[in-house]
This record gives C-alpha cells, structure tokens and sequence, in this order.
C-alpha cells in the first residue's frame, strides 16, 4: 500500500477545487472579475489626493527650530496660526484644526558632562535631545 502523503492531498484539493471554479462561468465573475471591478470603482472615486491636516503650532513652539522649519513644508499639513490658547481651544473643539504641535528647542549638554546609561553600555559625550510631540487633538 502506498504511503498517505500531505503534498499529494493537497495538490488534488488545488486540482478539484479549480475545476469547478471553472466549469462555472459565474464563479469566475464573482471570484474575480467583480472583486477587481469594484477595486477599480473605488480606487477612482478617492480621487487618489492624501489627507491634508489643518495644524497649528503651541504657543510654547520654538519656530526657529530646523525640525519646525521641515514640517512647515510637508504638503500634508496645512498650518493656522493663533494668537492665544483659548483661540487654539476653540478651533480644536468646532474641528477647525486637527492637533496642536510642540517643538522645543534642542538642549545640549556641556562638552564631557552629559552621560546617559543604558542596560547595555554607558557613553559620555555631549548630547542633544529634540523635544517634539502632539499636545492635543480633536476627540
């Protein structure tokens, strides 16, 4: 008697499977055709642009910052600028803007006195730490 063997089973399932897929025409059309055809109805009427984000800067904010600088210029995000925090409060609670951005200047240590430690290693050397986070979204 010949052995019982997994790739064999699998082919004939592969096998069986395929032939009745297709002998019926309307198998391939729900199986295939439909699925890319809404695929392609959907993909036009996206449009195919990328969200754009209405942001605005924390008063707290270093705009010297070459990070600001960079974000300023992402297509993506599209800036407001206030003049107090109750401003900021209300265009994130009517959904005018999207989220509040924070960026701090860099703090450096003097040269030698920064050592930072880790479970692995210990380094010394000046370090330069960049402070940037989302303060608030819309909820």
């Amino acid at each position: 008697m010949k052995s019982y063997s997994n790739l064999t089973a699998l082919r004939a399932l592969i096998k069986a499977s395929l032939q009745s897929i297709f002998k019926s025409p309307s198998a391939i059309v729900f199986g295939v055709a439909f699925p890319l055809i809404f695929i392609m109805v959907f993909g036009f009427l996206g449009g195919g642009k990328d969200p754009v984000f209405s942001v605005a800067d924390a008063l707290t904010s270093d705009t010297t910052v070459s990070l600001n600088r960079s974000l300023h210029q992402v297509p993506q995000l599209k800036w407001k600028t206030f003049a107090t925090q109750n401003e900021i409060d209300a265009a994130l609670q009517n959904g005018t803007i999207t989220a509040t951005i924070a960026i701090q200047q860099p703090i450096a240590s003097p040269p030698g006195s920064a050592t930072s430690a880790s479970p692995t290693r210990a380094t010394s050397g000046p370090r330069t730490l960049m402070d940037a986070r989302i303060l608030r979204t819309r909820s």
